[in-house]
């Protein structure tokens, strides 16, 4: 059998789980919509770490669907994905930027890398 899913197929997916989730969401903003429901995406990750299991060879990527399935089963994903690389939650590791960079915090790549070489005493 021949690759089925590569990293753009497997994007497209995930988008449409995410759309769906954020239908669900009774929230306001965009950005609370996105974090608020994740049954669809959670739904997706277990559909594909199964079938990853079952037959490796249609993915043209790796992906630790254990860890994503995981991460979408807690409670506050976002947070937990914030946690397992910055070892702080998404609000904590804000006001962390925000402190240490002095409000020039543009959420661009810069930003980024600027916050790694600051934290990286990090967890993982």
């Amino acid at each position: 059998m021949s690759v089925i899913y590569n990293k753009e197929n497997i994007w497209k997916e995930f988008d449409v789980a995410k759309q769906k989730d954020i239908k669900l969401s009774k929230k306001k903003t965009l950005e609370e919509k996105e974090n608020d429901i994740h049954t669809n995406r959670l739904q997706f990750c277990k559909e594909h770490k199964e079938l990853n299991e079952k037959d490796p060879g249609l993915y043209d990527c790796n992906i630790n669907w254990e860890g994503l399935v995981k991460a979408y089963s807690d409670p506050n994903p976002r947070d937990y994905f914030y946690k397992s690389v910055f070892g702080r939650t998404y609000a904590e590791q804000m006001a962390f930027e925000t402190a240490e960079g002095g409000g020039e915090d543009d959420g661009g790549e810069e930003s980024y890398y600027r916050s790694r070489r600051k934290n990286r005493n990090y967890k993982r």
